[in-house]
């Protein structure tokens, strides 16, 4: 999932973290700064209603793959 795409459109719920995950792995690809992954792609999972510690462990998951 593209950044854009996950910013534009609410997560329904049991796909949040997958969603989370795909968008932060695509931003990753794009270039993205981890501070602005976590800062805009981790606001949006919060709005989306996942927890500080399911956005941490996702965005910490992602950033961690090769």
């Amino acid at each position: 999932m593209r950044p854009a795409e996950y910013l534009d459109n609410p997560c329904p719920k049991g796909a949040r973290n997958n969603a989370l995950f795909a968008a932060c792995m695509s931003a990753r690809e794009a270039g993205w700064s981890e501070s602005c992954i976590r800062s805009e792609l981790g606001n949006k999972a919060a709005r989306d209603g996942l927890s500080p510690a399911e956005i941490a462990n996702t965005i910490n998951s992602a950033m961690s793959r090769p």
